[in-house]
């Protein structure tokens, strides 16, 4: 139980360090995107 506990919780971790790691990607892309006009 804990170790499904604390599995899920690494999980989660995992998604939103890749989300916050996407979303800086995709705003950089914009940036570059928004030079070019």
């Amino acid at each position: 139980m804990n170790y499904c506990a604390d599995w899920t919780f690494y999980s989660h971790c995992l998604y939103i360090g890749q989300s916050a790691h996407v979303l800086k990607g995709l705003r950089s892309e914009l940036l570059e995107f928004l030079r070019t006009l």
